[in-house]
C-alpha cells in the first residue's frame, strides 16, 4: 500500500535496491540499505521487505523507468550470490552506518557520508541528518562520536549552533516529540520540554548544560532496552564546573519508546556549520 505497510520506503538517486528470490519458496526479498521508511518514527520499521509470488511461473528482473523527460534510468550494479546485503547484523550495521537521511538542498554530505555540511536554508533549525542505524528498542546498547564546527565559535566560545542526539524520524526543529539530545551552547533538548525543564535548562548547573567548541568530540551511548541516552564530552565546559563541580556527563530519559536514529542539525548556512561522525561501534563512548 502506498506509503505504509512493510514496502513503503523511499529510494533516492544512487540508492542501491537489493534483491534475493527464492524460487523454490516464492518469495523475493527486497533491501535497501540507504533509504529511509516513511513510517520510520514507528517501531519495527526498516527498509527490508518480503513478497510472496506464485511459484507456478517463471520470472526474470524487471525494471520500470516511468519519466522520459526526466531521464529515469535503472542500472544492475551487482549480479549473483553476495549481492543481497539484507540480513540485519548489529555488530555490523553500528559499524558501518552513515548520514543518510538529510533535508534536500540545504545539507551536503561528503564523498564517505561521515559529513554533513549546511549549504543552503541560511540560518535556521530546519535543515537535519539522519544515520541509516535504526536502534530498535529492546536491541542492545549503541555507541557513536560526532564533532561539530563552525566559523562562528572564537567570537562565542563555542561551535555556533548545532544540536546533536537521536530523533525516531525528521525533524524541522532541535526539540519536539522523539527529539533528543544536546546542543553545543550550553542546554539540551528534552523532547517536548526543549530547554525548559530539567536536566536540559539553559546555561546553569544542569546535567547536560555544557559548551561544545569546534572539533571536541560528543560520545554517545544510547541503550534501547531501557530508553536511555548518554553523553560525554571530556574536552568540553560546564558553565558552573567551578562554582558547583558540574563535569561533562550527562544522560536522558527518552520517551516515547520508539526506533531512534542518530541524529545532528547545524543551524548556520554562512557559518558553514557541519556534523562529522568520528567513532562507530562499541568502545566509542569514553563517559
Amino acid at each position: 500500500t502506498h506509503q505504509g505497510a512493510e514496502m513503503g520506503f523511499y529510494v533516492g538517486n544512487d540508492e542501491r535496491v537489493d534483491f534475493r528470490f527464492d524460487s523454490s519458496e516464492g518469495n523475493l526479498y527486497v533491501y535497501c540499505e540507504t533509504c529511509i521508511h516513511h513510517h520510520a518514527s514507528e517501531p519495527n520499521y526498516d527498509t527490508r521487505a518480503t513478497i510472496v509470488v506464485p511459484t507456478t511461473r517463471s520470472y526474470w528482473p524487471h525494471c520500470s523507468a516511468y519519466s522520459a523527460p526526466r531521464e529515469n534510468r535503472c542500472n544492475i550494479v551487482c549480479r549473483g550470490s553476495g549481492c543481497y546485503r539484507g540480513e540485519w547484523r548489529k555488530e555490523i550495521e553500528e559499524a558501518n552506518w552513515h548520514w543518510n537521511h538529510v533535508s534536500a538542498g540545504s545539507i551536503s554530505l561528503s564523498e564517505d557520508k561521515l559529513t554533513g555540511t549546511k549549504v543552503g536554508g541560511g540560518d535556521s533549525h530546519d535543515p537535519f541528518m539522519i544515520g541509516n542505524l535504526p536502534m530498535v528498542p529492546n536491541s542492545g546498547i549503541y555507541e557513536w562520536a560526532v564533532t561539530v564546527y563552525s566559523t562562528r565559535d572564537d567570537e562565542l566560545g563555542y561551535a555556533w549552533w548545532h544540536a546533536i542526539g537521536i530523533s525516531n524520524s525528521p525533524t524541522d526543529n532541535w526539540f519536539g516529540e522523539g527529539t533528543w539530545g544536546i546542543t553545543t551552547n550550553a542546554h539540551g533538548s528534552c523532547g517536548p520540554g526543549r530547554h525548559d525543564v530539567a536536566p536540559c535548562r539553559h546555561r546553569v548547573g544542569d546535567d547536560v548544560a555544557w559548551y561544545i567548541r569546534n572539533d571536541q568530540r560528543v560520545d554517545l551511548r544510547y541503550d534501547s532496552n531501557t530508553a536511555t541516552l548518554y553523553m560525554s564530552c571530556p574536552e568540553c565546559s560546564h558553565p558552573e564546573a567551578s562554582s558547583h563541580g558540574m563535569d561533562t556527563v550527562g544522560s536522558l530519559e527518552i520517551s516515547p519508546v520508539d526506533t531512534y536514529f542518530p541524529w545532528c542539525q547545524p543551524y548556520s548556512e554562512g557559518h558553514q556549520n557541519r556534523c562529522t561522525i568520528v567513532c562507530r561501534g562499541p568502545g566509542c563512548y569514553r563517559g
